[in-house]
């Protein structure tokens, strides 16, 4: 399973560092715009599920884990 995610992982920074066609002619926020739309795309539920994970473990650490730790040396 970690190998798989590796592998996933890999094929979206080569796609995020791949040149998009015609982004000459882009604003800064049209290239990112466009670039968003392309790895969506491609690697849709992927990336979605990549971003809630991360944001859920970071959430649960700092907000969860840390604060019971300082009050049970608090308290204890």
């Amino acid at each position: 399973m970690l190998k798989r995610f590796r592998s996933a992982l890999a094929r979206i920074r080569h796609d995020w560092r791949a040149p998009l066609p015609g982004a000459d002619r882009m604003t800064r926020r049209q290239r990112f715009t466009a670039r968003f739309r392309f790895l969506l795309k491609n690697h849709g539920w992927k990336l979605v599920w990549g971003f809630i994970i991360f944001y859920l473990i970071r959430d649960v650490i700092l907000y969860i884990i840390i604060p019971y730790l300082i009050a049970r040396q608090v308290f204890a």
